[in-house]
């Protein structure tokens, strides 16, 4: 595996402005792509400054997802929600899969549409982290789900952990509504609760905790169900095990006492289980390194884990495990900020591309047209399952593999399959574009140029694309073959004389279609050759 070098820097913080290529950086990072305008607005700003914008969820929630499927044919003329409104609040799951789909296109629309806020790139995360599956479960839990991320992606774990516990879609998810009281409790969601969401493996790949502490969870964690109709949790007290829970000395050897005459004391034991597992200091371990993995880089060295994992984890857990402290001090450090973090990652399929089409197409379908809409962004989600990430369905309760498959991670994403696929998605988008009647997504790369004010010198607009599309610093005899697309081998003027022409004759109102179409040939053959590097497949 191509390790990076190991960096000595640490969670100090990293207090100068940053430079335009730093803010690409933090932006790539923390949203899906780094938009000219969105590093337009924060040049000239610290790390600090930067982070408590991007920290700051959104001032109202998305509104939900619409009946975009309903044709008028009676295999999905939706009878009970009309089209272009929302099927949410419908009380039912009729015509399940296409409000899955539904879903999933609007999800993709929400990153597409993010504000300058880190939420929905922490939301993207979360899912991965208490791993469920929309299909074939009811589309309105995913929805209801989603919605719980969302509403603590920025907020407290602790309290985010006790919503998952009792959200409808982990309840189907893990077995949850069907475990009672009984000798045989089920004990997926008590497992994977410890395993997985909060207290983690040793080093070793062992549990700390032991399967006596499993068993006495899962009596915990007896009596959910759910409400169909309204899509929550509920507590039933004749399916709980109103018996007392011994837990390991991992744990203390806590006891927690059962309460056979109360429903609120014994829906109550839930809290005393989390405040139990959260006393650990594994906690706030496990998800550093898992927030760790997902932003910066995927090798945890001893270096790494004594400058970087260790002191964020004690702030995390000194913080009541806040999570805007744990991010805002993460990304603000000078281990972020390293040289050696640059370019690190893989981009994700979602990240690719929901970040291409921010970056580059630069507008969908608008919403006065939903169903095209819809479609459009229905069609960027089937590229990234096309390319292995399933928004909504991860492959199992440990999420993708590239997240905490030892010892390869990101570089899963790649292989022979999907790195020619990822180049064909970058030449459909630099050709003919990807359908959405009456639109096509496709790039425009005059309209991308345009972006620039120094567009007729090629130094400065090769100089702004190459910071625009890449992370990684590119060599001389790089830049100058993108250049050559331009201006072939002739002078710089060639192309200022040619864009300066094309630009006078915009304001003019003339449309010169020879003049039109050599600009567009020469910023295709740029294009063609920027988007299909290796450089940008990273973040």
């Amino acid at each position: 595996m191509n390790k990076r070098p190991t960096t000595t820097a640490g969670i100090a913080q990293y207090t100068p402005v940053l430079t335009r290529d730093q803010v690409a950086h933090l932006l790539k990072r923390t949203m899906f792509g780094a938009t000219k305008a969105d590093v337009d607005f924060f040049v000239g700003m610290t790390a600090a400054q930067i982070m408590a914008v991007l920290l700051t969820s959104p001032p109202t929630p998305p509104s939900p997802p619409l009946n975009n499927y309903s044709t008028g044919d009676p295999t999905v003329w939706d009878v009970v929600v009309p089209l272009g409104q929302t099927w949410v609040n419908s009380g039912n799951d009729n015509f399940n899969d296409n409000r899955i789909a539904s879903y999933k296109a609007w999800w993709i629309g929400q990153m597409y549409s993010q504000t300058r806020s880190m939420q929905e790139k922490m939301v993207l995360f979360w899912h991965n982290h208490f791993s469920t599956q929309a299909a074939p479960n009811s589309a309105r839990y995913a929805y209801t789900h989603n919605v719980m991320l969302r509403r603590n992606a920025l907020g407290n774990f602790r309290t985010f952990a006790k919503e998952v516990s009792v959200d409808p879609l982990m309840l189907v998810f893990l077995n949850g509504y069907l475990n009672q009281a009984g000798p045989d409790p089920d004990e997926n969601y008590g497992r994977e609760l410890q395993e997985l969401f909060t207290v983690g493996k040793n080093a070793d790949g062992a549990s700390p905790f032991s399967e006596a502490d499993v068993k006495a969870a899962a009596k915990v964690l007896t009596g959910y169900q759910i409400d169909a109709k309204n899509a929550k949790g509920i507590f039933t007290l004749s399916r709980h095990d109103t018996t007392d829970k011994q837990f390991s000395a991992f744990y203390s050897n806590t006891v927690i006492k059962g309460n056979p005459g109360s429903a609120t004391a014994s829906a109550g034991e839930l809290d005393q289980l989390l405040d139990m597992i959260f006393a650990t200091p594994n906690v706030a371990i496990n998800i550093v390194q898992n927030i760790y993995r997902f932003f910066v880089y995927y090798v945890i060295d001893d270096t790494t884990f004594a400058n970087v994992i260790q002191p964020l984890a004690t702030i995390f857990q000194n913080s009541k495990y806040d999570i805007k402290t744990l991010l805002q001090t993460l990304f603000t450090s000078q281990h972020f900020f390293d040289a050696s973090i640059l370019g690190a990652l893989i981009k994700s399929p979602i990240e690719l591309s929901v970040s291409a089409v921010r970056e580059f197409v630069g507008s969908f379908p608008p919403a006065s047209n939903f169903q095209a809409q819809y479609n459009a962004w229905y069609q960027m989600y089937l590229v990234a399952q096309n390319l292995g990430q399933d928004l909504g369905d991860p492959p199992n309760v440990a999420g993708w593999l590239a997240y905490y498959q030892a010892p390869s991670y990101h570089e899963l994403w790649i292989n022979t399959v999907t790195l020619p696929q990822r180049f064909n998605f970058v030449k459909i988008l630099l050709g003919t574009g990807y359908p959405a009647a009456p639109y096509h997504i496709f790039i425009a790369p005059i309209s991308v140029a345009s972006l620039f004010t120094d567009a007729a010198d090629p130094n400065a607009l090769v100089a702004d694309l190459v910071t625009l599309a890449y992370r990684l610093p590119v060599t001389a005899n790089f830049t100058a073959t993108l250049k050559s697309a331009l201006v072939g081998q002739v002078a710089d003027h060639y192309w200022s004389d040619l864009w300066n022409k094309y630009i006078g004759q915009v304001a003019a109102g003339i449309e010169d279609q020879p003049t039109i179409a050599l600009v567009t040939s020469k910023l295709n053959a740029l294009f063609q050759f920027l988007l299909n590097q290796p450089e940008f497949q990273l973040s």
